[in-house]
């Protein structure tokens, strides 16, 4: 009876031998006890999500099972949809974009409002050409576009090839010239009647809806003699 037991007792400590033997540091956390703890979204069964906190050394053993970082980025404020934190960080893989982050112009959402460089309130940088001689056609008018009287232009935040021109008459309106259907005007036209110097205004306006203008004049003349006397 005293050896059945003793084989029995041999038995039970040869199998717990072994089943440590399977068993990593990480899983002991003997090894680890001090490191530095990781948050992770652990994926249960059911396929959903829960705050778990990890050793440093078995995050990328996680991470490959499915399970994620609520802050990748270590901005201090977790993804939108995360299991855990603030979940209000817009893009998780940007430090620098995060809720109260200082908004600039760079076409980004940085603070995570839903709005792209809203603190745009500078009026955009608009040069005309000193004037611009013309002669009348055998038509009897000419249209000069927009374009025709821009020397140059930028803005702080939007692009070049954004920035929307418009032109007029000097003095026919106030604001930002825009046709009956609320659009830029792309040209202005001249007839016989107004030969001489014409002044121009061009004006330009950028994404954020801050305008400016500058004003030259067109020189009509009619060195054919289309238009009567």
């Amino acid at each position: 009876m005293k050896k059945v037991a003793f084989l029995s007792m041999v038995m039970m400590l040869w199998i717990t031998a072994c089943e440590k033997e399977k068993l990593t540091p990480t899983d002991l956390n003997v090894e680890d006890r001090g490191q530095n703890k990781v948050t992770v979204c652990h994926i249960a069964g059911n396929g959903a999500f829960h705050p778990l906190q990890v050793n440093q050394n078995a995050l990328a053993n996680h991470l490959s099972h499915g399970d994620y970082l609520p802050d990748a980025d270590g901005d201090g404020y977790t993804a939108i949809g995360a299991c855990t934190g603030s979940q209000d960080d817009c893009d998780d893989t940007d430090a620098a974009i995060h809720p109260g982050a200082e908004e600039v112009c760079d076409g980004i959402d940085n603070d995570c409002d839903g709005q792209t460089d809203e603190e745009d309130i500078k009026s955009p940088t608009l040069v005309c050409i000193n004037g611009l001689a013309v002669n009348m056609p055998a038509s009897g008018m000419v249209t000069q576009a927009a374009s025709s009287f821009l020397a140059y232009a930028e803005d702080n935040c939007t692009p070049s090839n954004l920035l929307v021109f418009s032109i007029r008459k000097a003095g026919q309106g106030s604001g930002f010239p825009v046709d009956t259907f609320g659009d830029p005007i792309p040209s202005v036209t001249f007839d016989c009647s107004e030969l001489g110097t014409q002044l121009i205004e061009l004006w330009v306006k950028d994404l954020a809806g801050n305008v400016d203008y500058c004003e030259t004049y067109l020189l009509l003349q009619d060195n054919q003699f289309v238009c009567p006397d």
